[in-house]
């Protein structure tokens, strides 16, 4: 689990994100279930920081706010969205949603192809489909990355349903979406 402070603002608008910006934070939301949604301001390189690490937004976070009275409050919260400047790449805004460990909780987790696949080796080639995959698993053990290895893969396709997923985390997706597809080579035109 990763750590984050922050301080709850009761000030809103452009005007105010960019006078936080000058100070070197940034603004943030919680955002919680049946509950309000909670305005704060953090600093950007602790979010790019847990942005940064191995599990990436899938990181669980312990939130530690102080609120306008001075009163800790402590969340877990995930990274729900964010806001790049698409010119400097700086983080402008991030918003976060709490969640309770207790209750499995829905993630992309990225699909990583290693080995040497026999059937390009002869000549085929392969094509990954898609780069990431819904899970469904309690927040304590989200994956970092599912690998799939196709050193064996003959020509065809891997679906959902092979892929090989850790204990206690289901698959979300269509079991019948194609992942991985090996492509025989094509064959030589005959001169005319």
């Amino acid at each position: 689990m990763q750590k984050l402070s922050g301080v709850e603002r009761s000030e809103f608008g452009k005007g105010f994100a960019r006078k936080l910006r000058k100070l070197g934070m940034i603004p943030a939301v919680v955002y919680s279930y049946g509950r309000d949604t909670i305005s704060f301001s953090t600093n950007p390189k602790n979010v790019s920081k847990i942005l940064l690490s191995s599990k990436r937004r899938n990181s669980l976070i312990i939130l530690e706010l102080i609120n306008l009275t001075g009163k800790k409050q402590i969340k877990n919260v995930m990274v729900y969205d964010l806001q790049i400047d698409s010119i400097t790449r700086t983080l402008l805004h991030v918003d976060f949603l709490e969640i309770n460990i207790n209750i499995p909780i829905f993630v992309m987790v990225p699909v990583i192809v290693s080995g040497k696949c026999k059937a390009v080796v002869s000549g085929g080639y392969l094509i990954q489909i898609r780069n990431k995959i819904k899970l469904k698993c309690m927040p304590s053990i989200i994956p970092e990355k599912i690998i799939i290895d196709v050193t064996k893969l003959p020509f065809g396709t891997i679906r959902n349903s092979d892929i090989i997923l850790p204990e206690n985390v289901e698959l979300a997706d269509n079991a019948k979406y194609v992942v991985i597809s090996v492509k025989p080579p094509r064959g030589i035109k005959e001169e005319k």
